[in-house]
């Protein structure tokens, strides 16, 4: 018995022993989730739109192991200038977003607005531009016809090589007869196969539009303006679709 007994006891030290020497299970590295910030400054406007553009770009997405997660944060013109307390850098910021806004015409005149975001886009930064930050980011109108028209053209950048259609007695009536948040004229898009809008339910997609500009390509040669490839173009003609009759007194008579 006494034997039998050494034995066990033996028996029992060489299942503890394997029991501490055994690794515990813990879940690998690269099985472990991270997160990667996306950080987006926002140009801020007076347009309620810009803060459902905010809302908007609340998101992120999964892609294998890593969480993508987009940062907003809205910038001044100061920090736009590359000054203040976060200025535009890419140090700080991986894009640039300007949506439904005007006073970029106007800022863009300043030289060290326009010389620092076009700094950011040169060395790396993207640019996101919606309505009147799109036609920020061309190369204004070929043919200017107003005032309004000669500021847009004064303040452009120029990085992208395209002219802007946004005439102020043709697109811009819908921008002034706009009723808003829930206005808009519901025109239909035709996407293409490209990645950013192939996973749209929907071709054509309906879209409510509001004056925003068409854009054909420029014909500048500058090589740091790359190739323009369209991803969408409107499928209907707006003012057939929604003709806007409009008053204009010239020369003494209503026309």
């Amino acid at each position: 018995m006494k034997g039998m007994g050494k034995a066990l006891r033996f028996l029992l030290l060489v299942v503890i022993a394997s029991i501490i020497l055994i690794p515990s299970f813990q879940p690998s590295e690269s099985k472990t989730q991270k997160t990667v910030y996306i950080n987006v400054a926002v140009y801020p406007s007076i347009v309620p739109a810009i803060k459902v553009l905010e809302y908007a770009l609340q998101y992120g997405w999964t892609a294998g192991s890593s969480h993508y997660q987009f940062n907003v944060s809205e910038i001044s013109m100061r920090e736009a200038t590359g000054r203040g307390a976060k200025p535009l850098n890419t140090e700080n910021y991986d894009v640039f977003v300007i949506g439904a806004s005007a006073r970029q015409y106007i800022h863009g005149i300043d030289s060290r607005w326009k010389n620092n975001v076009k700094q950011f886009v040169a060395g790396g930064g993207g640019y996101v531009g919606i309505c009147g930050g799109a036609n920020e980011a061309s190369q204004g109108m070929l043919n200017p016809s107003s005032i309004i028209d000669r500021i847009i053209d004064a303040g452009v950048l120029g990085i992208a090589n395209v002219y802007v259609n946004d005439d102020q007695e043709q697109e811009w009536q819908y921008l002034y007869k706009s009723s808003g948040l829930e206005g808009g004229v519901p025109i239909a898009c035709q996407l293409t196969d490209h990645p950013i809008v192939n996973v749209s339910p929907g071709n054509p997609r309906i879209i409510r539009y509001e004056g925003g500009p068409g854009m054909y390509l420029a014909d500048k040669a500058d090589p740091l303006l790359g190739e323009v490839v369209p991803i969408a173009v409107y499928a209907e003609e707006i003012s057939e679709k929604a003709p806007i009759h409009f008053w204009k007194k010239v020369g003494g008579d209503g026309r």
